[in-house]
């Protein structure tokens, strides 16, 4: 029903049927459907309608009920907690069924015997009361009543001999510990735990318990229709729903480790190898660590958020059992721009302790929220209390009893004062600052006031401001204006117009101030109001009106600075743009700017040029933004430079510096002792007594000064690429003999000591050195963490405090302000002005206040784009997508709004008025005279289809290659119509259609800016062509329901727009598409065609592909050009738009310009007409010609005419030439002697025989394909090889057909390796993802072997599992339980007795005790059994792929398995068996048996073994062969760990080298011409071996072996 008819939704009846059939649906569809209001669970239960008769309960249909209770509390996703909190408080609330009726059913069925399951029943009851105690709901109810009456149960159950009871034991005893870690509360409320602020005790910073096995705690939820409890309460609220809107990235990302696809979907980055490199680097902010970071998905650096500097990631060792939280604190450095390698720097967050270890591998985790915002956000919320919170009666109460701002309000501070504005006197480009300011009432007489009265005004002003945090310079700056515009005031007061600014009567009227009626009342309202709410539907002037009361503000209220946030920097960077129009004294806070103009202005360029301003050096040297920022400094504190600053000096940062750097010397003289010991200034560390390092001077015998040098020649050492290694294998032995008393040989001449005690002696000087070492190092750090509790943080620079302070606007992001908020608050800044403040979150809006604010101005537009936060549920169940522009709107806050749009085309414009919309939106008159877009029948067209979209693999976003490929043709369209690329945006609703459609820009080489809705708010373009994308025959349309994205995107046009989309679908799902595409269809502004019309013939040609408009590009509308060139004549092509201005035509007409008296040219009239001289002399042939100077006359004429030559051409020739004998030049067409045709001169038409005819013709090669080859040229049949490109089609050993090309085979006499998946079944269960007929590669594949807790192995393969760590739970009472971790094999056997369980049939289980129960019966489903004999046998569950296999055939069929070294899998369907409770020994040791399997250790050393033979005894290879060799080593020597296939493969390729290599030494003795051919042939084998080092198939190895056999033979 809709919202608007009043009627309320009808709620369905349930009955037994729909429970039964509710039933088979899934645990999440069924929550989705308990909770759905329509279905009426919670009345039927209140209703009691599981009672047959008013006594009698309906004993199976509860059973039912709680079955499916249990089932929803049995959930255990992260993102539907808030979804089953609704519903346990909805079963709560229905209390006589839960704690009731249900209860008693369990008493009924004990003594009277029901027929219901009651140990499954209990199960399900208890696991109820166990999510209820851990969500909070009903504790004391069950803690007081039913667990004792449960606890009672369960002592009398074994009495009346009910099965099956263990899994009841296992439920009681999680619910016990539920109600034992539950502590009563005291009677406080919410509000009262908001009041004694005890959310400031919750972290920022991630913990343990925030994010691994957390509940996630009742949560507040904004309130949007009504006032707040209080301050507290406000605060608490958006400080935890925004804390837990960073928590839940958090969760989301671990809970996507196990599903690493997911994980790509959702935005959570995964990086699964992660090192850490020693020593870390202690810094004042927290200890620093360089990590190198590997990954199996390429880290595109230039594109996305990867590793992004400020973004905080999660590291664990040991699958987040232990997590450390820390922050990117540099930017990524790798080779490429993508790559799976790369290092960076993290930062511990709130952990002072050196924690992380070098031979650890990390997985790191990365969110997609970003960390930097939510650290400030909510920090700054943390500092507020109800003390310092401003405008609390507004923003908290909603009390609007005294609406203006405190400073207009109190008479002390603008007693006698006015506001004055300028009316109709300039034009706004003229008016200057000069135009108004605070005057005396005087300025109303026709007397001029004395410069006298006004100090004196301004001298009581100051002392009433200084009660009000008003700033001495703001007073000084309006003394100023007053002295100086004393005489303007008088000139211009007839323009002037000065009122009481709260008396509404004495304001100028809209038409004096150029406004309309609704931007006057917007500007009085955010001029007046202490919070004012101003709403501007798109292109009504919003950030106009916000700059003009900005300007009003600085010329009349003495309270600077004024403070502009923004959401993005681009919004910020166009609205201080505006301002510096007026005024210079502008100040921008952080780095992101992308303006031209504001560096200069940007507080760290200030305070820098400050700083060099008293060095006289740094002055002159001083350039670009920096001078301009020393220039801007005279202008805001020029008291402030020159003056010798260096800073103030703050004595705990300076300690905690200095204790840092000593640190880091420390640690890395640690590691150079530990690794480079043999170094001078290490040794001189070492060696620390006076006289050992004399004896060791003395006794050498290079008298060298350096004490190295003696040290090597005492220890018998060299420097060589071993001598550490040699040294540490010394070091190795002595510390096995566990020296642990000094040696005693202090007073020992160390010359002449045994090298084994000298090499003593040395190692007893380092160990000592490195243990005093440690020592010191230990102390330091526990200093660094003591003084890191204590002080943390720098004191703020007084310098930036007071350019700060000097600045009449501040511009900064809603981050960046509670990132330097403590740094604002030393301005005392009264008035805060947000732009665009309906698309910022409350929270964000909170941390911008400051405690002096007595001024907020809120503009924007809730009808556009709402905040995003992270999480989807807590932005629609908790209203946290609500903004404070919005909230205050609906509660009737002091507001405006604009309605009259100064942008759009109006037949765009249109489409916004809608009831959902802008019922009231207008028309300014300048848009009704924009221009129709050219080459289109209507500036407006929706481009209706239904090609299918396709979703991104790699994201929830989804793309439509159809309307990429369109949009980028009419593109390439609009832009032949002479618009410029500037002028063209195309907007994408979905992220993944942007690259689409940049790809298909790039294939037209055009540079046109393409992005999403969602980022182009609040910008504009002339031409708007956009991609809705959407289009699917399930009917979902996503966020094209969201009338706030659908408005923004048909709001960013100015001139034209141009929508492709399924616009029928979203009509039928969405009310507001229905009414915009009725509104099109009656304008003819749809269609499942676009009218293109050609801008010369006005003709319309409909198209609907990027084919058809490609074609129109092409070929035009079909009719004559006509287009009127500058020489006069029409132009004789068809349409065409290709130099569509006829700069590049040229015009083939004759020529129709006089070159003299009644003469005109004779040339066609693209070329260049001829020179006209100066004729004397009449010509037999009529022409004239010039005499010459010796007077004798020219006989032959010289004039140029056009003649019909013989062959019926034209062409121009000197008068008098024989027309007969000239040799036409026109290209004409004739057929070769070859049967081709060619275009010749027409004068060789007759003569072909010098003709050479450059086509191919068709030749049976020798192989028997058909090869063109060049007509002209002949070729002997063994030529016509290389020509050949038809593919081979040779079957291979494999089956497959060859893929390499004809010549390539035949050339060097090896097929192409097949391409085809090779899936052959490896020894640990996987598919090879090799190729056919290839070696295969190790196993990529996650190794997904699970024990009983459920842990999964996420490593590779060929890597060790990962270690449970819990106590084995395998056994029974028969066999004895298990004594070991879980990871180790087991003390016990199987047990081989008969399981006891009923199965809920009532017949016994099939199965073995210990073994979880198989959910056949032999009676029931004696059918289902595919082994061994259902009456008799016993069977086991695989839990892999839920087949029953009978127990001795499967123990035979893994022993066979085991034997012949494959991993086990299922008799019946093969499945590989990654986890069984019975069969763990035999997985563990199938798994231990392929990890030996992976250890090629001996197969390198083959290699290597063979490599080495290849040299000849003189140890230098042949040039021929030295490439070859040195790849090969390589390979073998830094590849990680080369596979077997590659080892296999280069084994094979050196046995086929060392007989090429004895064929190149018989090749030196053979005759020239053979040795030629061999060569050739030798060559050809040597590059290909240098192709397949790494990748080759069993075929071409053989087929090598046998050509390198073969060019043996040969050679003998």
């Amino acid at each position: 029903m809709m919202a608007g008819s009043g009627k309320r939704e009808r709620i369905h009846n349930i009955t037994r049927h729909d429970i039964i059939e509710f039933m088979n649906e899934s645990d999440y569809e069924l929550l989705n459907i308990l909770n759905r209001t329509g279905f009426g669970f919670d009345r039927f239960l209140k209703r009691k309608g599981y009672f047959v008769t008013d006594n009698q309960i309906d004993y199976e249909l509860v059973e039912l009920l709680v079955e499916a209770c249990s089932r929803v509390c049995s959930i255990r996703r992260q993102n539907t907690y808030g979804s089953i909190q609704k519903f346990l408080k909805t079963l709560s609330e229905c209390e006589n069924f839960i704690f009731q009726d249900a209860f008693n059913v369990i008493n009924d069925c004990l003594e009277r015997r029901r027929k219901i399951f009651i140990a499954s029943y209990v199960k399900h009851y208890l696991l109820i009361l166990k999510t209820m105690m851990k969500f909070k709901i009903a504790c004391n109810k069950i803690v007081d009543y039913t667990f004792p009456a449960m606890q009672n149960i369960l002592n009398s159950m074994p009495a009346h001999k009910i099965q099956n009871l263990n899994e009841c034991q296992d439920e009681y005893e999680k619910l016990k510990r539920e109600v034992d870690k539950f502590e009563k509360p005291s009677p406080v409320s919410d509000e009262d735990d908001d009041e004694a602020g005890l959310f400031r005790q919750l972290s920022i910073v991630p913990q343990d318990n925030d994010i691994v096995n957390v509940i996630v705690p009742d949560l507040p939820c904004n309130k949007i229709d009504g006032p707040y409890n209080s301050v507290e309460h406000y605060l608490s609220v958006h400080f935890r729903l925004m804390r837990e809107d960073m928590l839940r990235s958090f969760r989301d990302c671990i809970k996507m480790c196990e599903n690493p696809s997911e994980a790509s979907r959702s935005g959570c980055r995964i990086y699964e190898s992660v090192k850490i490199d020693f020593p870390p680097s202690y810094t004042p902010d927290g200890i620093c660590y360089s990590i190198e970071v590997r990954t199996h998905n390429e880290i595109d650096i230039l594109k996305g958020n990867a590793l992004m500097g400020g973004n905080m990631v999660c590291l664990t060792p040991d699958h987040f059992r232990t997590i450390y939280c820390a922050i990117l604190s540099k930017p990524v450095k790798a080779s490429s721009n993508k790559t799976r390698l790369c290092t960076t720097e993290i930062r511990l967050e709130d952990i002072f302790i050196d924690v992380l270890k070098p031979d650890v591998e990390y997985l790191m985790i990365e969110p997609n929220a970003y960390f930097e915002c939510y650290k400030h956000v909510l920090g700054a919320i943390k500092d507020f209390d109800k003390s310092t919170f401003p405008l609390s009666d507004f923003l908290v109460f909603l009390e609007y009893d005294n609406p203006e701002p405190e400073y207009l309000a109190c008479p002390d501070i603008f007693k006698g004062k006015k506001y004055f504005l300028p009316v109709k006197c300039k034009t706004p480009s003229q008016k200057t600052a000069s135009d108004s300011k605070i005057i005396d009432e005087k300025l109303n007489s026709e007397e001029t006031p004395k410069t006298e009265t006004i100090l004196q005004n301004t001298k009581e002003l100051c002392d009433m401001t200084n009660k009000k945090n008003v700033t001495d310079e703001a007073v000084e700056l309006n003394s100023a204006k007053l002295e100086q515009k004393d005489e303007s005031v008088k000139e211009n007061s007839s323009d002037i117009k000065t009122f009481d600014p709260l008396c509404y009567e004495d304001w100028p009227t809209a038409a004096d101030l150029e406004l309309d009626d609704q931007q006057l009342h917007a500007f009085k309202t955010a001029l007046t109001k202490k919070v004012a709410v101003i709403q501007g539907p798109p292109g009504t002037g919003k950030t106009y009106i916000g700059v003009k009361v900005v300007q009003a503000l600085l010329e009349n209220v003495p309270l600077t600075p004024i403070v502009i946030c923004c959401l993005t920097n681009h919004a910020l960077d166009q609205f201080l743009e505006h301002i510096l129009k007026f005024t210079k004294k502008v100040i921008r806070l952080g780095h992101q700017s992308e303006s031209k103009i504001l560096p200069p202005h940007v507080l760290e360029n200030l305070v820098t040029a400050c700083k060099q301003s008293c060095d006289a050096n740094s002055h002159l040297l001083m350039k670009g933004d920096l001078m301009k920022s020393l220039n801007l400094m005279q202008i805001l504190a020029p008291e402030l430079l020159g003056k010798d600053y260096r800073g103030d000096y703050d004595e705990k940062y300076a300690e905690k510096k200095n204790l840092c750097n000593t640190l880091n010397e420390l640690l890395c003289t640690q590691r150079l002792c530990e690794e480079k010991y043999l170094q001078d200034d290490i040794i001189n560390k070492i060696i620390k007594d006076r006289k050992h390092k004399d004896q060791l001077r003395e006794g050498s015998s290079t008298h060298s000064k350096a004490l190295s040098t003696s040290v090597l020649e005492w220890l018998c050492c060299s420097r060589t690429s071993e001598l550490y290694e040699e040294c540490n294998s010394r070091f190795l032995k002595i510390k096995r003999k566990n020296l642990d008393k000094p040696l005693g040989r202090t007073n020992a001449k160390l010359w002449s000591l045994k090298l084994s005690e000298r090499f003593e002696c040395f190692y007893e000087w380092r160990k000592k050195y490195l243990l005093d070492l440690q020592k010191e190092i230990e102390t330091g750090q526990n200093i660094y963490h003591k003084m890191m509790l204590e002080h943390y943080g720098k004191q703020l620079d007084s310098l930036k405090i007071e350019v700060l302070k000097s600045a009449f606007i501040i511009g900064v992001t809603t981050t960046g302000a509670a990132k330097y908020r403590e740094l604002i608050r030393t301005t005392g800044a009264s008035i805060l002005i947000v732009e665009e403040a309906a698309e910022v979150l409350e929270s964000h809006i909170i941390a911008s206040l400051l405690p002096t604010t007595q001024h907020l101005i809120l503009i924007g537009d809730h009808k556009q784009l709402r905040p995003l936060p992270a999480n989807h549920e807590l932005s629609e169940m908790y209203n946290l997508k609500i903004s404070m522009f919005e909230r205050l709107f609906i509660n009737n806050a002091p507001s405006a709004t604009l309605i009259s749009q100064h942008r759009m085309k109006p037949c765009i414009a249109d489409l916004l008025v809608q009831d959902e919309l802008y019922p009231d939106l207008k028309s300014y008159d300048n848009v009704y005279k924009y221009e129709d877009i050219v080459g289109v029948k209507s500036s407006v067209f929706f481009l209706n289809h239904c090609y299918a979209e396709s979703e991104a693999s790699t994201s929830t976003s989804s793309s439509n290659l159809f309307e990429a490929q369109t949009i980028a043709k009419l593109a390439k369209y609009f832009c032949i119509q002479s618009y410029l690329e500037e002028n063209i945006t195309i907007l994408a609703t979905y992220s993944a259609q942007v690259p689409l459609i940049q790809t298909y820009l790039e294939e037209e080489q055009l540079n046109i800016r393409v992005t999403t809705v969602d980022n182009y708010q609040g910008e504009e373009n002339d031409i708007i062509l956009i991609s809705f994308v959407r289009s699917n025959k399930i009917g979902k349309i996503g966020f094209l329901m969201e009338n706030n994205r659908v408005n923004v995107a048909l709001s960013r046009a100015r001139k034209g727009m141009f929508c492709l989309g399924n616009f029928s679908l979203y009509a039928d799902k969405s009310r507001l598409w229905k009414c915009i595409v009725d509104k099109l269809q009656a304008q003819n502004m749809i269609g499942k065609k676009l009218p293109l019309q050609c801008s010369q013939h006005l003709k319309t040609t409909f198209v609907e592909t990027s084919e058809e408009i490609l074609d129109f590009i092409r070929r035009g509308c079909s009719e004559k050009c006509g287009f009127k060139l500058p020489c006069g004549h029409n132009c004789v092509r068809k349409c065409h738009y290709d130099d569509a201005d006829h700069v590049l035509y040229q015009c083939g007409l004759p020529c129709e310009k006089y070159i003299d008296e009644n003469k005109k040219c004779t040339r066609l009239c693209y070329r260049r007409c001829k020179n006209i001289k100066r004729l004397n002399v009449d010509l037999p042939c009529g022409h004239k010609a010039k005499q010459k100077k010796d007077g004798s006359i020219i006989t032959q004429c010289q004039e140029e005419e056009q003649k019909l030559l013989p062959c019926k051409h034209f062409d121009t020739l000197r008068c008098g030439t024989d027309a007969s004998s000239y040799k036409c030049r026109a290209l004409v067409s004739v057929t070769l002697s070859c049967g081709h045709k060619k275009s010749v001169s027409c004068h060789k038409k007759n003569d072909l025989s010098n003709v050479i005819c450059y086509s191919l013709k068709p030749v049976i090669g020798p192989c028997g394909h058909v090869i063109d080859v060049p007509c002209s040229v002949k070729f002997e049949e063994h030529e016509l090889y290389p020509f050949c490109k038809q593919s081979c089609g040779i079957l291979l050993k494999c089956g497959h057909p060859c893929t390499g090309t004809c010549f390539s085979c035949s050339d060097n006499g090896i097929h192409a390796m097949c391409l085809e998946k090779c899936d052959i079944i490896l020894s640990c269960g996987h598919k090879c993802r090799g190729y056919c007929g290839s070696p295969c590669p190790p196993c990529t594949e996650k190794c997904s072997l699970s024990c009983f807790h459920k842990t999964v192995c996420i490593n590779s393969c060929s890597r060790p599992c990962i270690q449970c760590l819990k106590k084995c739970e395998r056994g029974c009472r028969h066999v004895g339980y298990c004594v070991k971790l879980c990871h180790e094999e087991c003390s016990i056997e199987e047990c081989t007795q008969v399981c006891n369980e009923t199965l809920p049939c009532g017949h016994r289980c099939i199965g073995l005790c210990g073994d979880p129960c198989p959910y056949l019966c032999r009676k029931c489903n004696k059918e289902d059994i595919q082994t061994g004999n259902p009456e008799s046998d016993f069977y086991i569950q695989l839990e892999d792929c839920e087949h029953a296999v009978e127990i001795s055939h499967l123990d035979e069929h893994i022993n066979c398995c085991m034997e012949y070294s494959v991993w086990p899998d299922c008799p019946i369907c093969n499945t590989p068996i990654r986890q069984s409770i019975r069969y763990k020994n035999h997985l563990q040791k199938v798994k231990k048996a392929f990890l030996n399997t992976c250890n090629n250790e001996k197969e390198i050393d083959d290699v290597q073994y063979l490599l080495n033979a290849l040299s000849p005894p003189n140890g230098v290879v042949s040039s021929d062969f030295f490439y070859l060799h040195k790849k090969i080593k390589h390979i073998v020597d830094t590849e990680v760990k080369p596979s077997s296939a590659i080892l296999f493969i280069l084994k094979q390729c050196i046995m086929s080298l060392r007989n090429l290599i004895i064929i190149n030494e018989k090749l030196r003795d053979t005759n020239i011409s053979k040795s030629m051919l061999l060569e050739n042939r030798m060559e050809t084998l040597l590059i290909w071996i240098c192709n397949h080092l790494k990748c080759a198939s069993y075929q071409q190895l053989s087929e090598l072996e046998g050509q390198v056999s073969k060019l043996g033979k040969e050679l003998k």
